[in-house]
């Protein structure tokens, strides 16, 4: 059965500005930093010869830049596009300062359940993490030798992983993926494996 490598993508002009709720921003392009990043995450696919059968991407900028990067240095085809992998979508809350929106009465209902919270009108974490799976679930017939690439958000990863462990969702924003991290996962006799989450070891490497 398959192996995917999730790759949240690098750091964006979004990821610059932790005061405003970011959420899905298609807009954002990458960094300077995001673009070094990227490379360093192509060299390091490049060096370690895996090379992905299938590779997607979400359409946000920040993702199809990434994905266009990595696939420059590592010799890979242009990502496929899909929506089923873009970030959770934050609604009204969108580009708004996060001091004015999480207020602590806010923050209270929200952790009352987390999972199916979408007062911003936006979507619910319950909801990426089935659309996330919805997009994985064709892909789980292909051969064991067949790896997939899918250049993808924090969140989108952490709902997918919150559904593949079956955790309790208030794990969800305690598991930690650094941008450009390898979150590796494999599918074998109809259950899954986790074989790597947030493995960014490519980006302390020295460049000197």
């Amino acid at each position: 059965m398959p192996t995917f490598y999730l790759i949240r993508h690098a750091e964006s002009e979004g990821n610059q500005k932790p005061h405003l709720i970011c959420g899905r921003s298609n807009h954002y392009l990458l960094s300077n930093e995001g673009i070094a990043q990227s490379e360093k995450l192509g060299r390091r696919l490049k060096e370690e010869c895996i090379q992905f059968k299938h590779w997607f991407s979400s359409p946000a900028e920040r993702t199809v830049q990434t994905a266009a990067i990595i696939g420059r240095i590592a010799n890979l085809p242009q990502a496929l596009l899909s929506d089923q992998l873009q970030e959770q979508w934050m609604g009204d809350w969108e580009g708004q300062l996060r001091t004015q929106i999480y207020t602590e009465e806010t923050v209270r209902i929200m952790s009352t359940d987390n999972w199916h919270f979408k007062d911003h009108n936006g979507e619910s974490q319950f909801e990426v993490e089935n659309r996330m799976y919805d997009f994985i679930s064709p892909l789980l017939t292909l051969p064991s030798e067949v790896t997939v690439g899918i250049v993808t958000h924090g969140m989108a990863i952490k709902c997918l992983l919150r559904k593949i462990l079956d955790s309790s969702p208030a794990m969800t924003h305690k598991i930690q993926l650094n941008n450009t991290s390898l979150t590796i996962l494999r599918y074998t006799h109809s259950d899954w494996y986790i074989e790597r989450v947030n493995d960014y070891s490519h980006l302390l490497k020295s460049t000197v």
